[in-house]
């Protein structure tokens, strides 16, 4: 839903969504491959990288899976920091 409004420009709807995930994830799990795409949809990159981070390094097998390909992934995927995560999982 967070990216869903990320693309319909809305970002403090995004946002308010991110917090309600991030407030989530404090008492239950919640995986890091869900919360790149609202960190990134509201703004957040900072957020999105790190947790796109905690995916690689926990294996999680969404993230594998879409981490190269997916179109929602396209925003995230243009940053350094993530092209540098795309490199180290082909090693």
């Amino acid at each position: 839903m967070a990216a869903a409004y990320g693309r319909l420009g809305k970002p403090q709807a995004a946002a308010t969504l991110l917090r309600e995930l991030s407030d989530r994830a404090a008492h239950t799990y919640l995986s890091e491959t869900e919360l790149i795409l609202a960190a990134d949809a509201a703004g957040d990159r900072d957020l999105a990288i790190r947790s796109a981070e905690r995916a690689w390094a926990d294996r999680e097998p969404m993230f594998i899976l879409f981490a190269r390909h997916h179109p929602m992934w396209r925003s995230v995927r243009s940053d350094p920091r993530f092209q540098a995560i795309l490199r180290e999982m082909d090693q």
